[in-house]
């Protein structure tokens, strides 16, 4: 008996003891990954009993399709579509709940349009209103308050304000960061805004968040060559209203997030047959691209890469034959020859290229360094993983599985579907190779952090690349789990459907604006007029030391100031009596950071009053008010006088 024949029995029972091994060490090691672990565990499970069912012949709706319905159904979208702008421009600095149901009925009803397409019809309207209903998503939140979004994005448009107003890309405009030498997405958006005459807001939107979401046909392109048409356009519907998409695209918006974008074309050029002269220009010009843009984004791309090459060579060994090799796409354009281009040129720009200006040490050692102290002193468990344990610590384990629950859905969904692609019935060398890569990413996003290679690779970032894959296995799920029914396939549809989109735009890190479930654990990433306009006047006014919850700290990132800002230590009584201390009135009812942690992680807590109440007296004058921000100052009169009669 050929292994071949076994591959997805062999995959559930290494998936399950995977699961039993994070289970133990979430009690043991107190990792506090209960809900990974039985994931991982049950997953292969519901496999194994409904895998005879799986593979029934898929169902075709397209002949039942009435096109008066269709019509209808069109006129339906577009009201409700109509209905979702306008609950957003009458509501401010909040989506109610009337949004997210709406959003999700118009998921469905794109699904309903999906099951019923045509075989010979064209697909561009169905892409056209997958935008459409991404672009809606990704409006609402950017602009629902008049600031910038998230965290680095604060970093990045002081970059290209700088760029745009002295015209160059030189150390000094450049803050003398790393991105002096990475710089094509500064330049990009200075370009944009100098063209078109857009802010810096609405240049980072489009040139981001609008080109992230457009960028997503790839996807379906990607997946109609694996599968088919309506495959491809329901993995494009999903990766538009997933969780990590939306972040990566728009609320913790990067110079990596433009890197995905660059990678789903290039894997889209590697799935394709021509192997030009002109393809393969294309393909040297993205990977070039790809490292001007960002570092470590770029690292992610190799490792899929070099995932699917070894992925192709591995199914081809399995199955005793290399000539299978020539039987899927992917190998005919991507050779070894394309791997060691990329290498070498990415190798060679981060030994040019300097982590920061100042250190005179090149990226490249950086990189490495953490890699060889993990060896070189036996490390293997870092600080990193106990932060990340503490974190999950403070909740209980029904608020840890609600806070994910999009992501814990999407893993469930996506290890059946690579259970079933591992199958004898449905095996193929490309499909091999995207599970081979979903493995790889995934060494890297939970088993670097544990080394203390994590923090340094930053590899928590690389779960964007991994959700292009596990979209496309969840998708074949679906699919499969529909297939398997009797009756009732396209409610099925509809419903998996609005559920899934549900929870994905309602995840507290994506909706932290309204959350409507754990509302304790997520800070606001935007800030009112009221909290520009403070931070604006304290950064103009004062001199000293300033004393801000580390939510609040982050807008300070865009502008220049004299002063120097830092967290707020409730225990510490001489900074509170000493400095200008600047308070929200919104922390006494919404988390905000209060301490960063390591990382990117930090204590998030709703300030209890009686933290406010000690600033009312007579050891602290009122010198800022505008209702939403106060500022006080301490003992210090040279700071109270700098800013006396603001």
């Amino acid at each position: 008996m050929k292994i071949s024949s076994k591959l997805d029995l062999v995959a559930a029972l290494v998936l399950s003891i995977l699961g039993v091994l994070i289970l133990f060490l979430s009690w043991y090691a107190k990792l506090l990954q209960y809900d990974i672990g039985l994931i991982l565990f049950f997953s292969p499970l519901i496999y194994i009993l409904f895998k005879n069912r799986f593979f029934k012949e898929s169902f075709d709706n397209s002949k039942n399709t009435n096109n008066m319905r269709i019509q209808l159904l069109n006129l339906v979208f577009i009201a409700v579509y109509t209905l979702s702008i306008v609950l957003l421009y009458f509501n401010l600095y909040h989506r109610p709940l009337s949004y997210f149901i709406l959003i999700s009925l118009l998921s469905s009803f794109i699904v309903i349009e999906i099951v019923h397409l045509k075989a010979k019809a064209s697909s561009v309207p169905i892409l056209l209103k997958i935008i459409m209903l991404s672009l809606n998503i990704r409006y609402g939140i950017f602009y629902e308050f008049s600031s910038l979004i998230g965290n680095d994005l604060f970093k990045h448009a002081k970059l290209i304000n700088q760029v745009m107003s002295s015209g160059f890309v030189t150390p000094e405009t450049m803050d003398y960061t790393k991105y002096f030498d990475f710089p094509i997405y500064h330049i990009l958006n200075a370009s944009l805004s100098l063209v078109s005459s857009f802010d810096i807001k609405s240049s980072l939107f489009f040139s981001t968040a609008f080109f992230f979401s457009v960028s997503t046909v790839y996807i379906y392109l990607i997946g109609k060559k694996l599968v088919g048409v309506k495959f491809g356009l329901l993995a494009m519907l999903l990766a538009n209203v997933s969780d990590v998409f939306i972040v990566a695209g728009l609320t913790s918006i990067t110079p990596g997030s433009l890197v995905f974008c660059w990678l789903l074309i290039l894997l889209y050029l590697l799935l394709t047959t021509s192997n030009s002269v002109s393809n393969n220009f294309i393909k040297i010009l993205l990977i070039a691209v790809l490292i001007l843009t960002h570092q470590l984004s770029t690292l992610a791309s190799l490792v899929i890469l070099i995932s699917i090459f070894v992925g192709e060579r591995i199914f081809a060994h399995i199955h005793g034959n290399l000539k299978l090799l020539n039987m899927g796409t992917l190998s005919t354009t991507l050779s070894i020859n394309s791997l060691l281009i990329f290498g070498v040129m990415l190798i060679f720009y981060w030994m040019h290229a300097d982590k920061d200006l100042t250190s005179g040490k090149s990226f490249f050692y950086f990189a490495i360094n953490p890699v060889v102290n993990v060896f070189k002193y036996g490390d293997f468990l870092s600080h990193d993983s106990n932060v990340y344990a503490d974190y999950y610590a403070q909740y209980s384990m029904a608020s840890n599985v609600l806070f994910h629950l999009g992501y814990l859905i999407l893993i469930g969904l996506a290890i059946i579907g690579a259970l079933i692609w591992l199958s004898s019935k449905a095996q193929d060398s490309k499909k091999f190779s995207i599970i081979v890569a979903t493995f790889s990413l995934y060494i890297f996003i939970y088993g670097a952090p544990l080394t203390g290679i994590g923090n340094a690779q930053l590899s928590t970032r690389w779960l964007v690349f991994a959700y292009l894959f596990l979209i496309l296995l969840s998708t074949q799920t679906i699919f499969s789990l529909v297939n398997s029914l009797n009756s009732k396939k396209t409610a099925t549809f509809v419903l998996i459907t609005i559920i899934f989109t549900f929870t994905m735009i309602t995840t507290p890190y994506v909706n932290g604006d309204s959350p409507l479930y754990c509302q304790e654990r997520w800070p606001r990433a935007s800030f009112t007029d009221s909290e520009v306009q403070a931070s604006r006047t304290i950064a103009d006014t004062c001199d000293g030391i300033v004393n801000t919850d580390g939510s609040y700290s982050i807008l300070f990132r865009e502008f220049s100031y004299n002063c120097s800002i830092k967290g707020i230590n409730e225990t510490d009584s001489e900074s509170l009596n000493q400095n200008v201390i600047l308070l929200r009135e919104c922390i006494t009812k919404e988390p905000v950071v209060m301490e960063w942690k390591g990382g990117e992680l930090g204590i998030v807590k709703i300030v209890e009053d009686k933290f406010l109440s000690q600033f009312q007296t007579s050891r602290h004058d009122l010198i800022y008010n505008n209702y939403y921000v106060k500022a006080y100052s301490g003992k210090t009169d040279s700071v109270r006088d700098s800013i006396e009669g603001v």
